[in-house]
């Protein structure tokens, strides 16, 4: 029992999960942005009534909802970069590919929520939701997929 703690010990790669997040931080910001400037103003809700809005709200720099479309976009780009992050994870930790998307996956996951604590969020719970409970086994697939080479 106590070699097999060992060998974990010895097979993880603290690059890896940090590369990992540099990845993901980094091409899920292009990304988000790039996301926005193609879609104008139809990353907000079209229906001013959705907003819900006051002029208080407003002045204290409420974000209006955004639109299915955009949330449909984003979800699919973050689903996609999950599973690279995962990949990459996989391939510099290739000892224990799975530990370490888990690991990666794990941070993501709680920085995520530490960053959107206290802020308004234009997207709505559910596509939050979503996210997050997808991020793991994503990046397990993507892991999982770097194993196989």
């Amino acid at each position: 029992m106590h070699m097999r703690a060992v060998n974990a010990q010895r097979g993880f790669s603290v690059l890896a999960v940090i590369v990992c997040l540099l990845f993901s931080m980094i091409v899920g910001v292009i990304g988000v942005l790039s996301i926005y400037a193609s879609l104008g103003d139809e990353i907000y809700a079209e229906d001013p009534v959705q907003w819900r809005i006051d002029h208080e709200e407003a002045d204290r720099g409420a974000i209006p909802p955004v639109s299915n479309k955009f949330v449909w976009m984003v979800l699919t780009f973050t689903s996609l970069l999950s599973i690279a992050s995962g990949y990459i994870a996989g391939r510099i930790g290739r000892e224990a590919p799975i530990f370490h998307a888990v690991v990666a996956g794990v941070i993501e996951i709680v920085l995520g929520i530490l960053m959107g604590r206290g802020r308004h969020d234009p997207t709505p719970a559910w596509a939050n939701a979503l996210g997050f409970l997808t991020t793991l086994p994503l990046m397990i697939l993507g892991a999982w997929m770097a194993s196989q080479d």
